[in-house]
């Protein structure tokens, strides 16, 4: 079976925390953020679980990315991830979410 995305939050510093779950490992997980008057618009970031560039700790199943600053937007968000045994899933959020 595919990951499942339990939950996504952007704290006020632009970092994404997600928690997923899976039966076997997680091994990629991206986040597209999209301008939400112009989906066109788009920065794609991998987030990791290594407790290290704004995750918080190693092997918990919470994957993080600090976003690099950008301008004040409302963004729409995507999230695609990807288990060891290639199963793959695409959740898109219906929050909008404010990135600074």
């Amino acid at each position: 079976t595919p990951p499942i995305v339990r939950w996504v939050k952007v704290d006020g510093d632009n970092t994404i925390v997600a928690n997923l779950w899976d039966g076997s490992k997680i091994n990629d997980v991206k986040a597209r953020f999209f301008l939400t008057r112009d989906s066109t618009k788009y920065v794609v970031v991998s987030l990791n679980d290594k407790g290290m560039e704004g995750d918080g700790a190693a092997g918990d199943n919470v994957f993080s990315k600090q976003i690099p600053q950008s301008r004040f937007n409302k963004y729409g968000l995507i999230i695609e991830a990807t288990d060891a045994l290639e199963n793959k899933q695409k959740f898109e959020s219906q929050e909008t979410f404010i990135l600074h």
